[in-house]
């Protein structure tokens, strides 16, 4: 019985201590694959696959990189299939990994001579639980660049017309405010279409679409069902307004029409440039969702996360040596200033709050501070959560056509159960 467990012991261990690609670089990186190499005139081709929709931005840091490194590195783009970096979210990243498209990424974050001085401790929690995932060790596919993440915007002045001095952080107060106010105007609050604000709905909840470990979803269970039931009823009574783009709830926010809006911090910039030309007088800012959990958060998002492709040991070095060129106090705050997402680098976010530079929205800087000294949520960063989030929003979308909850949510979970375990089954066929 001792030697069984024995073995077992060193198996388990050298699984733990080795990388998916069978050498020594998640508990113990190897460091010899690096040693020595000569990086003059290296070019990498970098493709850009984030949604939102910056690669110009990218472009230009890209040319910035090329012209300054002294390692005579040059950074291009390319729509080739067979980059040497990807710019794209940890979702997309995680399959990378998986599928031995890319690799991981701890041999280069532990280096003594190209590593961080201090592990990736620079950026958020939330950024670095997205960029990585268990397999029977942690892995680390990517490197975060930005986030963005949900808050709510308030016109505090329909507030106190309807008799609210101020916006609830208790989420049984806040039921109570939207239905009074629902009752002074047509729509108490706004929110797009889309996963992702259903998602915060459920986390300020307290509740999740995953499994207990984090390793498999769950939408059929108590509080998703729960949520889903909520955000139907107050739409079939007028309560909240869903709608499929957020230009049209964006249009009656800023036309003074209804007194709070969901939104993410990436869409600020957008409401006070609208917001400045219908109603310049407003009052308004941005507040966190209320949660059923003591103190204060938000759902956020790593939106934008950079990973090394399995090309050739010169081109790694390189991508990576971009990589921490990007997360850089200047570079994260330029990303800032021209995407209004939020830096992965806290201490870029620190310096941003702490000057309040007049090139940033001030409801923008409220909100980044208020997330700042909150509690962060992450979405999920599991290898298939883009794929799983579009059959959620087509699901919220038949419920709210009035189709049965339960039931919707139990083919949903049946769904991606399903697609899970299809590729395993085709494999061993």
């Amino acid at each position: 019985m001792r030697r069984n467990r024995l073995i077992i012991f060193i198996v388990i261990t050298s699984a733990v201590l080795t990388s998916c690609n069978g050498s020594f670089g998640t508990l113990i990186p190897d460091f010899s694959l690096y040693d020595n190499l000569l990086l003059n005139k290296v070019r990498i081709d970098v493709s850009y696959m984030s949604s939102s929709g910056s690669e110009e931005l990218f472009r230009s840091l890209a040319e910035e990189f090329s012209s300054s490194n002294t390692y005579g590195i040059e950074v291009g783009f390319t729509d080739s299939a067979d980059p040497d970096m990807v710019i794209t979210g940890p979702s997309n990243a995680a399959e990378m990994l998986r599928t031995n498209q890319s690799i991981e990424l701890s041999p280069f974050i532990s280096n003594s001579g190209w590593g961080f001085d201090d592990g990736r401790s620079m950026f958020y929690p939330a950024a670095r639980k997205q960029t990585q995932y268990w397999d029977l060790a942690r892995k680390v596919t990517s490197i975060p660049v930005s986030l963005n993440a949900s808050v709510v915007l308030v016109n505090t002045d329909l507030l106190k017309a309807a008799g609210h001095e101020r916006f609830p952080a208790n989420w049984y107060v806040f039921r109570h405010m939207l239905k009074n106010l629902s009752a002074v105007y047509s729509t108490a609050m706004g929110i797009p279409g889309g996963a992702f604000p259903f998602y915060s709905f459920i986390s300020a909840r307290g509740g999740s679409i995953l499994k207990v470990f984090g390793f498999s979803y769950d939408f059929f269970n108590p509080a998703v069902n729960r949520t889903l039931r909520y955000i139907r009823n107050t739409v079939e009574k007028g309560i909240i307004s869903v709608e499929q783009t957020e230009y049209s709830v964006q249009t009656g926010f800023a036309f003074g029409k209804i007194p709070a809006v969901l939104v993410s911090t990436e869409g600020i910039p957008p409401y006070k440039k609208l917001i400045s030309m219908t109603l310049p007088g407003m009052n308004w800012q941005p507040v966190l969702l209320p949660t059923k959990r003591p103190g204060t958060g938000t759902l956020v998002n790593c939106i934008q996360a950079a990973a090394i492709m399995n090309t050739s040991p010169e081109k790694q070095l390189a991508s990576w040596l971009f990589i921490k060129w990007l997360t850089e106090d200047q570079q994260q705050r330029e990303i800032a200033r021209v995407t209004f997402s939020i830096p992965a680098n806290r201490s870029a976010v620190q310096g941003i709050l702490n000057e309040r530079p007049a090139s940033f929205v001030p409801q923008w800087l409220d909100a980044v501070s208020l997330i700042d000294s909150g509690r962060m949520d992450p979405l999920p960063a599991l290898y298939d959560f883009d794929q799983v989030s579009e059959l959620f929003t087509e699901t919220a979308d038949r419920i709210l056509e009035g189709g049965w909850v339960w039931l919707e949510t139990f083919r949903l979970d049946r769904a991606v159960g399903r697609d899970r375990t299809q590729p395993e089954k085709t494999e061993n066929n």
